[in-house]
């Protein structure tokens, strides 16, 4: 066979291929079974579809002799080799004449023919067609985008019928408790958050001046009772006397001093009974069953009559507030049903009920300004946001293990009943 020639005009052999190996050289052969296994993809689909031309393009001289005397050294990093085409004693078209291969993936040399095809011979390119996608893929996806929506109208629906706010707050009465006597406190009995019930003693007062004040009480009742019963004396003898002896002005002169110093007798009486309230005073009790919160009090203060010295927190007055968007206010009326989660008890749900609506909120544009005229803001956005109108949950029992605080927060769900709701819906429920 003649040898063939490169044309680069035309970027094609001028013969049909021949490769020969070492004492033979036929036709066209299988390159498959001589081919190393790093060939690269370009080259397998060079030879797959019959463009030898580029896949066995002829090396230049300065590779060829590069390639002749390598490097001294390590080898090289794993990566791309030249190979020549199917060793040094190959030629093409009788050409001594040694060729490169692209490096070629194990993948593309398991999966590709590799056979030269005659010159002037394009092979058919693979087409590669998608798969029609199977029922069951159709279906998983229209069950998946169903349950969505399905969850998206369930959520609005839970959203709209069900009024619900995180915006809930735990709240209690506190009570100031404040000495009815003045005195320096001598000792406190109580510490800081301690449990207390209805009538403990809290802390006590100096007694002394006031154990004397009860006794000056005494000692003033007994001189005015005296007095009184010898009144009553010198009343009662002149009464027995005859007119000719003593005068009726007479009579009722001693009569009247009778009665007022039984008045005095009186007076102090009660002056003795409050000095003994007083006494008791000292010592000063819980008026509810709370615990001591921020306790500041200690031995040594003087305190002052009327002035709070200590805080209760009443713990049989825990109610939640809940702040509802006044939008939502129309399905929410006194008596509905609802359920309170606290924040730091989320597996515990408290039940309870709506005990009234607030009446009012405070009104910014109200605030008096210069000569007392309202200080209207002048900015108006188109955006309006709802105002929170304070909603009454009353819990109906609070678990004996929560340690419920005033300011905690709580999420309020009202669950009203089936019912129309229509305008002023709230205010007439309510």
């Amino acid at each position: 066979m003649r040898p063939s020639r490169w044309s680069p005009a035309s970027r094609s052999w001028s013969r049909p291929i021949a490769i020969c190996g070492p004492g033979t050289c036929g036709g066209t052969r299988d390159l498959a079974p001589h081919a190393p296994a790093a060939l690269d993809s370009a080259s397998s689909r060079d030879l797959r579809d019959g463009r030898a031309d580029r896949a066995l393009r002829p090396v230049p001289a300065a590779r060829r002799r590069r390639d002749r005397n390598p490097p001294r050294g390590p080898p090289p990093p794993v990566g791309p080799r030249r190979l020549d085409a199917i060793g040094d004693a190959r030629t093409v078209a009788g050409r001594r004449n040694p060729v490169r291969l692209r490096p070629l993936s194990r993948e593309s040399v398991m999966s590709s023919s590799l056979r030269v095809a005659p010159a002037g011979h394009e092979a058919p390119a693979a087409a590669t067609t998608p798969a029609p996608p199977s029922a069951f893929g159709t279906f998983a996806a229209l069950a998946t985008i169903a349950a969505a929506a399905l969850l998206a109208v369930l959520a609005w629906d839970y959203y709209v019928h069900t009024p619900w706010t995180r915006d809930g707050t735990v709240r209690a009465y506190t009570a100031q408790v404040a000495p009815e006597i003045s005195g320096r406190v001598t000792a406190v009995l109580v510490s800081d958050n301690q449990a207390v019930r209805k009538g403990d003693i809290l802390f006590r007062i100096d007694d002394r001046d006031y154990v004397i004040a009860v006794q000056q009480a005494e000692a003033a009742v007994q001189r005015a009772r005296a007095q009184w019963r010898n009144s009553v004396a010198e009343a009662t003898r002149r009464n027995q006397l005859s007119d000719l002896a003593v005068t009726t002005e007479e009579k009722e002169t001693y009569q009247s001093n009778a009665d007022a110093l039984k008045a005095t007798y009186d007076g102090t009486v009660a002056d003795l009974a409050k000095a003994r309230l007083n006494l008791e005073r000292v010592q000063v009790r819980s008026p509810v069953n709370g615990y001591v919160t921020n306790l500041l009090l200690q031995a040594g203060t003087y305190a002052s009559t009327g002035q709070a010295a200590m805080t209760l927190i009443d713990a049989d007055s825990f109610w939640v507030t809940a702040y509802f968007e006044e939008t939502q206010l129309e399905r929410v009326r006194a008596g509905d049903p609802a359920t309170v989660t606290l924040l730091g008890y989320p597996g515990t749900p408290l039940k309870g009920r709506v005990g009234s609506l607030g009446r009012g909120i405070t009104d910014p544009n109200a605030a008096p300004g210069v000569a007392g005229l309202p200080a209207v803001n002048p900015v108006f956005t188109w955006v309006r946001l709802a105002q929170r109108i304070p909603v009454r949950i009353d819990v109906d029992a609070w678990p004996a293990g929560l340690d419920v605080a005033a300011g905690m927060t709580a999420t309020v769900r009202v669950e009203p009943p089936n019912r129309s709701v229509g305008m002023g819906g709230s205010a007439a429920g309510s």
